[in-house]
């Protein structure tokens, strides 16, 4: 399990809006999570179109040992220079649980902030609830 893990964030479908407000221009935050200790992030950019429905295309590498890892993915979304960070969802992928010595290419259910419990690490969220929320996400070990 050395080697870089390539993570392709494509896109994310039917995000929350927030009553009354623009649409937001978004971007994801990876983080890569062992023993509730945050080992590596890394993020996209923001997406081009304020969009419930964002594309990304967007290639993230991490090159530190995976095994046992969990992979957590945010969904920000930016709604104006007096609001900027608000947070639209978060998936967390048990990467033991992927065949990465092949392409994984699936889409990850995300969950609100409604459903999230905090952890004693800063930062570290823990899903408990769903909703229809959903982003799409390509991973491959190379």
């Amino acid at each position: 399990r050395r080697g870089k893990l390539e993570i392709e964030i494509i896109r994310a479908r039917n995000l929350q809006a927030k009553t009354n407000k623009i649409q937001p221009l978004t971007y994801v935050k990876l983080y890569l999570v062992k023993n509730r200790k945050c080992l590596a992030k890394a993020k996209t950019t923001l997406s081009n179109k304020r969009t419930l429905n964002p594309l990304f295309q967007q290639q993230l590498t991490f090159h530190e040992d995976y095994h046992g890892c969990i992979l957590q993915s945010i969904v920000w979304g930016n709604f104006g220079k007096m609001d900027k960070k608000n947070f639209m969802g978060i998936a967390q992928i048990s990467l033991d649980d992927l065949e990465l010595s092949d392409t994984v290419i699936s889409w990850y259910k995300l969950f609100l902030p409604s459903s999230l419990q905090t952890l004693p690490s800063k930062s570290l969220r823990h899903t408990l609830l769903s909703n229809s929320t959903e982003s799409f996400t390509n991973t491959q070990n190379s």
